[in-house]
């Protein structure tokens, strides 16, 4: 067995030569190779075989298996095989794959199956599996053989086989071979010898990085009804159509609906007030029933339910608006990927659904789900994201507006009263705008002891001991119109270890909320990238206990660089110390080579943040 372990091993540097690496995968894709044979516009085979070579203990994360099905896909056969030793010691069977509805409770009907191998590295799996579609195709299966760190990639296949004619669309890193011989047009992607990625943070979308196919047929059925996604205006317009017939509400509802609006003097007040209805009265639930989870429930279903999923909370709240006479647009967006594919128009690239109302000064994007979020918040998941408006005249691709770098603030004005053996008394008002709001959305919902870890869990010192009391905030109007939210939170707190005696002497952190930045590694594999420029800003005043006298204090710093900007400085009086440093980075992606100069950077202020005032006894 050691033996066989030891062959195995020298067969893993042996291949690590040949992909030129200094550094030994955590694992190797042999091979993967994904066949998808189209029947018909409503039908298709997937035939899919995967190899791989388990080299580590981080690599065994990617020796599983995993695949989702829904009513459009059946798992139709699965066979596998563990090899450890030179020796197959298990054959896998589609009976021995967990299977779980993926469901928040209601109804659903995509399932997950998964299987992942219990024995350590090294060792080999092979998995094979056919899927089979039904009732429609409007996506190909996506091709993404590396999808973990360090994880090698030896070969890799995808092929679409198509009947001729079929007009096939697609995005991916390099062009497909394509072959045709009467009856069927064949689509080849081949790739070798692909060494993955590192992961690093700040790091690009690694989809500039790996291989990938996405693919569709330009032109579509699901569930019996035609659509095309040759263009973003086509595919609005068959989603537009799926919608026809569910806004339709009672008109006693309408009426009231007029009626609870109908002091309100401008639209946006307007859209307030039905949007606090529809945060009182709905809740989210995940359903994917119909055609490909993709047409809503009538508007009058979720008004009598009180529930519903993106697409149906966001189908209502369009058919409330409508009887205020309030209009609105309902869209589809990515939340994972802020771009799109270009050039690329497809129903699998999208995964949620809101609300557009187009008002004088700026669109208000509306989010039906989640009744934490204020009118119009642009939350992480779409601000800056590609969204298509589904509107009469088709799809309209427009990109939702970021948070201007200005607005994405957070400050903090912290005085500490500091007792002769450390402990102090601290009095802090926390401010926080545009996107930083988003860890305080529920706030008023928390438990105590979860409320006091979201207030003091960013501060370095014992959080444990902190008791926090007098909280008081801005929740309720946190969301002026369509400027930018800002959170205003303040409270005091006792601090048991806040500064540090030893001696004659007390040592006390000048910021206590600085945090180190991160800087990893010496040499950088990925080019940094800082998605959103930001910045903080710490005033910290320190007030002197009677019987101590300043010995030290840090020197003022100005620092500078393509990356950002740090200042530091402090003013000293005969009863308090206040110490204010002031951060901002800059969004932009810079080549590797800068990273030695972003590592300096960060270096220097981690250093700033990590300074300590010097008080000494008096004589």
């Amino acid at each position: 067995m050691r033996q066989a372990i030891t062959i195995l091993a020298m067969a893993a540097i042996s291949m690590a030569q040949a992909f030129s690496q200094t550094v030994m995968p955590d694992a190797i894709i042999e091979l993967h190779e994904t066949h998808f044979e189209m029947a018909s516009p409503e039908s298709g085979t997937c035939s899919t075989t995967i190899r791989k070579s388990i080299m580590s203990a981080e690599g065994c994360k990617s020796g599983g298996f995993v695949i989702y099905t829904d009513s459009f896909r059946d798992l139709s056969s699965f066979s596998g095989e563990i090899i450890s030793g030179g020796k197959v010691i298990r054959k896998i069977k589609l009976s021995d794959l967990t299977k779980v509805a993926v469901s928040s409770g209601l109804a659903d009907d995509t399932f997950r199956y998964s299987y992942s191998p219990s024995l350590a590295a090294p060792y080999k799996v092979e998995y094979r599996y056919k899927t089979t579609y039904r009732r429609g195709v409007a996506s190909f299966p996506t091709f993404f053989p590396v999808t973990r760190p360090n994880v090698w990639l030896e070969s890799g296949i995808c092929t679409l086989s198509m009947p001729e004619g079929t007009d096939v669309r697609y995005s991916s890193a390099t062009e497909p071979d394509i072959r045709q011989d009467g009856k069927k047009t064949t689509y080849s992607w081949t790739v070798s010898d692909c060494h993955g990625f590192t992961y690093e943070s700040m790091m690009p979308d690694i989809r500039t990085l790996l291989p990938y196919v996405y693919s569709c047929p330009a032109d579509f059925s699901l569930g019996g009804i035609k659509g095309s996604q040759t263009s973003w205006a086509e595919l609005g317009d068959w989603l537009y159509s799926l919608q026809k017939d569910t806004k339709a509400l009672p008109e006693d509802f309408c009426c009231s609906i007029r009626e609870m609006t109908s002091g309100a003097e401008t639209d946006y007040e307007k859209v307030r007030i039905i949007y606090d209805y529809l945060r009182r009265t709905t809740r989210y639930v995940s359903i994917q029933l119909g055609i490909g989870g993709l047409k809503p429930f009538p508007a009058s279903t979720v008004m009598k339910s009180g529930f519903g999923d993106c697409k149906a909370l966001s189908n209502y709240m369009q058919a409330m608006l409508n009887a205020a006479g309030i209009r609105s647009e309902y869209l589809i967006v990515n939340t994972s990927e802020k771009d799109l594919l270009p050039g690329y128009a497809s129903l699998g690239q999208m995964d949620h659904a809101m609300l557009c109302v187009p008002m004088e000064s700026d669109s208000l994007w509306i989010e039906c789900t989640n009744p934490s979020y204020p009118l119009g918040y642009r939350h992480s998941s779409i601000a800056g994201h590609e969204v298509v408006l589904v509107t009469p005249e088709g799809g309209r691709k427009v990109r939702v507006r970021e948070y201007d770098e200005r607005d994405r603030m957070r400050t903090e004005k912290f005085n500490a009263y500091i007792h002769d053996d450390g402990m102090a008394r601290c009095e802090v008002e926390r401010r926080l705008s545009a996107d930083n709001i988003e860890s305080y959305i529920g706030f008023g919902q928390f438990k105590p002891e979860m409320k006091r870890k979201r207030l003091v869990s960013r501060y370095r010192f014992m959080c444990n001991e902190v008791t926090v009391k007098d909280v008081s905030d801005n929740f309720g109007s946190i969301f002026p119109g369509s400027e930018a939210p800002e959170i205003v939170i303040a409270f005091n707190m006792d601090v048991p270890s806040y500064a540090k005696v030893s001696g004659d002497r007390m040592f006390i952190p000048t910021n206590p909320s600085g945090t180190r930045i991160s800087y990893e590694k010496t040499e950088r594999t990925n080019p940094v990238c800082i998605e959103e420029g930001y910045g903080i800003i710490d005033t910290v005043t320190v007030h002197i206990p009677e019987r101590f006298a300043v010995e030290y204090v840090p020197e003022d710093i100005l620092i500078e660089s393509a990356f950002g900007r740090f200042e530091a400085f402090t003013a000293c009086s005969e009863d308090r110390i206040t110490t204010v440093h002031s951060l901002r980075f800059n969004k932009g992606e810079f080549p590797k080579e800068s990273y030695p100069l972003y590592r300096d950077f960060a270096k220097s202020v981690s250093k700033a943040y990590e300074s300590r005032i010097v008080l000494v006894r008096k004589k």
